[in-house]
């Protein structure tokens, strides 16, 4: 698997568009231009650029950077006592 595929799943799964992403960043060089075009796999964002998408997607550097395809993201199941506390 490669960065722009990993940029895009990324973005999906935590449920966000574009332009909130690049709000978020709090980096004036990523706009929501810049993620579509890396997501499309042309050009690339830097390493400041990733560390920023990696924040704002509570992924690791390394989550970008590993070969394959993502493992599917853990589910939190909540399994609460009936009847309150």
């Amino acid at each position: 698997m490669n960065l722009p595929k990993r940029l895009r799943i990324a973005r999906e799964r935590a449920g966000l568009s574009a332009r909130f992403v690049a709000e978020q960043a709090g980096c004036s060089e990523v706009t929501w231009r810049n993620i579509i075009h890396w997501e499309h796999g042309h050009g690339e964002p830097t390493i400041s650029q990733l560390l920023a998408l990696a924040k704002v997607y509570r992924r690791s550097l390394a989550w970008f950077l590993e070969e394959g395809e993502p493992p599917p993201d853990a589910k939190v199941l909540w399994c609460g006592k009936e009847g309150g506390a």
